[in-house]
């Protein structure tokens, strides 16, 4: 597939950690999911819902393009291409 963002990776991470902090003031049903998917992403045993955040705020758009290469290397149909 081919795509891209049409947002700033900077606005699209600020939503992403504005909506989690939301979820977990709100209704923590779906963070407990998204918990439990990024302590087996990450690698994590333990996790607090501060250090998922403070994670997700260091994360940089190179890190993102740096982890698709590698999944993508799996597979020699796939490329991925970033532009500015």
């Amino acid at each position: 597939k081919k795509g891209k963002l049409q947002i700033s990776f900077k606005t699209h991470k600020e939503n992403l950690i504005k909506s989690i902090k939301t979820e977990i003031m709100e209704n923590n049903s779906n963070v407990s999911d998204m918990t439990v998917d990024f302590i087996r992403t990450y690698g994590f045993n333990d996790i607090t819902y501060e250090k998922m955040i403070k994670t997700y705020e260091e994360i940089e758009l190179h890190d993102i393009i740096k982890e698709a290469q590698n999944i993508l290397k799996l597979d020699s149909r796939c490329t991925i291409n970033v532009t500015k």
